[in-house]
C-alpha cells in the first residue's frame, strides 16, 4: 500500500513538475514552491524562541541588506534582481490585480514562508504543550499581518520591500508580550524539553534549557 502511495504521489509531482517546465506558468511554480516549502517544515524543527529570535533577527538584517543597502553600493537591489531574473520554483508569485508595466506581479521568497514557518510550527507544538491556542493564534494573525502590511507597502510604493522586515518584529514582539503577560515568558524562551531523540519528526536545531 505505501509503494502505491509512493507511485502515485511521484507521478503527480512528476506532472506538476513537468507542466512547469514545458509552461514556466505561475500557478504550478507555485505549487513546487509550496511543496518545497512542506518538505522543509517536516525536516527541520525549533525547539525554543531564543533560537527562533536569533534566526530571525540575523536573516531580517540580511534581507534588509541586500534590499535596502545594496543600491546604494551597486545602483540596484541585488535581491529584486536575482528574485525577477531567476526563474526556478524558490518563490510564490502572485499577479497583480492591476498590473503595472515595471512590477506585473507580487513575489515572495522561500525564505519569507520557510523561516517564519520554523518558527510558527514551534509556537504550534508549544501551544499544544501548555494546552492553550493563544500563542498559535497571535503567531498566525501577526505573521497575516505583516504580509499585508508588506504587500500594500510594495504595491503602493512600487520598491522591493524585504518581507522579514516586517514579518520578523510582529512574530517575536507580540508573542513575547503575550508571554509576559500570562507569566509564561520564561518556558517560551526556554521552549520545549526534548531530552529524546527525534525519530521521524526532523532534524533537531536546537535544544531547550
Amino acid at each position: 500500500m505505501v509503494a502505491v502511495e509512493n507511485i502515485i504521489n511521484f507521478c503527480i509531482c512528476a506532472l506538476v513538475l513537468g507542466v512547469w517546465l514545458l509552461t514556466k506558468h505561475w500557478f504550478f511554480n507555485d505549487v513546487l514552491a509550496v511543496g518545497l516549502v512542506f518538505f522543509m517544515l517536516k525536516m527541520i524543527k525549533l525547539y525554543s524562541y531564543k533560537v527562533g529570535a536569533v534566526l530571525l533577527v540575523l536573516l531580517l538584517i540580511y534581507d534588509v541588506f541586500w534590499v535596502y543597502i545594496t543600491p546604494h553600493l551597486f545602483r540596484s537591489s541585488v535581491m529584486a534582481i536575482v528574485a525577477q531574473q531567476l526563474n526556478l520554483p524558490i518563490k510564490i508569485e502572485l499577479p497583480l490585480i492591476i498590473s503595472q508595466p515595471m512590477q506585473p506581479c507580487v513575489l515572495l521568497g522561500l525564505g519569507d514562508m520557510v523561516f517564519p514557518g520554523f518558527f510558527i510550527d514551534f509556537i504550534y507544538r508549544f501551544s499544544k504543550k501548555l494546552q492553550t491556542n493563544i500563542y498559535f493564534l497571535v503567531a498566525i494573525f501577526c505573521y497575516i499581518t505583516a504580509l499585508a502590511l508588506c504587500g500594500i507597502v510594495l504595491v503602493v510604493y512600487e520598491q522591493p520591500q524585504p518581507a522579514l522586515f516586517y514579518i520578523s518584529p510582529l512574530l517575536l514582539i507580540p508573542l513575547m508580550i503575550v508571554a509576559y503577560r500570562r507569566d509564561e515568558h520564561r518556558q517560551l524562551w526556554n521552549g520545549l524539553e526534548t531530552g529524546r531523540k527525534l525519530s521521524n519528526e526532523g532534524r533537531l536545531l536546537s535544544k531547550g534549557n
